[in-house]
């Protein structure tokens, strides 16, 4: 019995040079600085760390997805109130060695504004937030760095009022349109901060599933058994790679900054390993070997998931450590109040893809306690999803990734 999967990444920081079949404004392009292009780098470096360590470290089959560019926000946040040997491990885990703070926020603010505004066609929205309960002093520097530079709204709220929980959660609500309604089910007693980011994603294919194609066909699971999903069906000139583990393509989304890439294991691999391959050097190399094929037939089933993670052992696994631990946590850039610690660091995220596009969205919350608490037509290729995969999103200019995630069952 075959044994068939495949992963897909959601990105978006490369130039689209596919040819389109109306005439539309010229693709707006995204020009990064060298210390922009270094902060991408250092980005996407981190969210493939994480992803290779939560899969590596995930026994069950089910599907997964990450948000490597939310986590990012969020940490980088906390990152301005981190001090000593608590701010240097996250700088390592971050792999933002090299850049001062100004050019470090500075660049993110320069890339989060990019990408919000690169595709008209395309909905990107990125919002940062700070709750912190009304009896906590938070420094006005800390304010000031994350209201300038990750442009965070800044609230004070009584967190012994159950109240506090439904205002957060529905701040939540609003900036992913629905899809995430909540992050927190309550409020802990020892609990005085919350940094949260929030990203909300919706694209329409460039170049649409046909829906009177659409019909069940067999997926094939890792386990042997199938299954017979709502399978969509495309033709045209999209971007494919392939080598000796997997085979990939590159689905754009409305004017083409943006896109899905969709990597299918050989039937002699797997999710797994074409994983554990995946890290900066690798993705940039297989960005830039993916070539324009004239005519390519994808066949992708429909899937809809949500995940939610917890990431403190995740972060403490890849060297964040001292953030989490309320002996040694050094967070004096926030407060000199009290000594304070990361206490969870919660990770949500829904996808839902179909014959017109795909809808994302993804939250992360790290809640800080208190420590005392035209010619011949060619033949086609066919590239059937029919097996569990791997995808990707990314943004095209900056080759950004904003979603990662393994699908074993649509």
């Amino acid at each position: 019995m075959k044994k068939l999967q495949f992963l897909v990444l959601l990105s978006g920081l490369m130039f689209f040079a596919g040819s389109c079949k109306k005439e539309k404004e010229p693709e707006k392009k995204i020009n990064l600085s060298n210390d922009e292009m270094l902060m991408v780098g250092s980005s996407n470096t981190f969210g493939f760390d994480l992803f290779r360590y939560i899969e590596q470290n995930n026994e069950s089959q089910e599907n997964i997805m990450v948000s490597p560019l939310s986590i990012d926000y969020a940490l980088f946040m906390a990152y301005n109130g981190a001090k000593g040997e608590t701010k240097e491990q996250m700088k390592s885990v971050l792999h933002t060695t090299g850049l001062s703070d100004e050019q470090f926020n500075q660049n993110n603010l320069n890339i989060m504004n990019a990408l919000m505004n690169v595709d008209p066609l395309v909905q990107m929205k990125i919002a940062n937030s700070i709750w912190h309960d009304k009896d906590f002093n938070v420094l006005s520097r800390f304010i000031q760095v994350n209201q300038t530079f990750y442009k965070a709204i800044v609230e004070s709220l009584d967190f012994s009022d159950p109240q506090s929980v439904q205002i957060i959660n529905n701040w939540v609500s609003e900036q992913t349109n629905g899809k995430i309604p909540a992050i927190i089910d309550a409020i802990p007693d020892d609990a005085v901060l919350y940094l949260i980011n929030a990203i909300y994603f919706k694209g329409q294919w460039k170049y649409q599933f046909d829906e009177t194609l659409t019909m069940p066909r067999t997926f094939y699971k890792q386990d042997g058994t199938q299954s017979n999903p709502e399978t969509m069906v495309s033709q045209a000139a999209f971007r494919y790679y392939e080598n000796e583990k997997f085979e990939a393509v590159e689905l754009p989304y409305g004017q083409g900054n943006y896109s899905m890439v969709v990597l299918l294991p050989k039937t002699s691999s797997n999710p797994s390993e074409v994983i554990s391959l995946m890290n900066s050097q690798n993705w940039d190399s297989w960005i830039e070997g993916m070539v324009e094929q004239e005519s390519v037939v994808v066949y992708l089933p429909r899937f809809t998931f949500s995940y939610e993670m917890l990431l403190n052992s995740t972060l403490q696994g890849l060297g964040m450590t001292n953030a989490f631990n309320p002996e040694i946590a050094d967070f004096s850039g926030i407060t000199t109040q009290m000594e304070i610690f990361i206490s969870r660091v919660i990770h949500k995220t829904i996808v839902e893809v179909n014959e017109q596009g795909t809808e994302a969205a993804a939250v992360t919350a790290i809640e800080f306690y208190n420590t005392s608490t035209g010619p011949d037509e060619p033949e086609p290729k066919y590239f059937y999803v029919d097996r569990p995969f791997v995808f990707v999103i990314r943004e095209r200019d900056t080759n950004a990734v904003l979603f990662a995630g393994k699908v074993m069952e649509p």
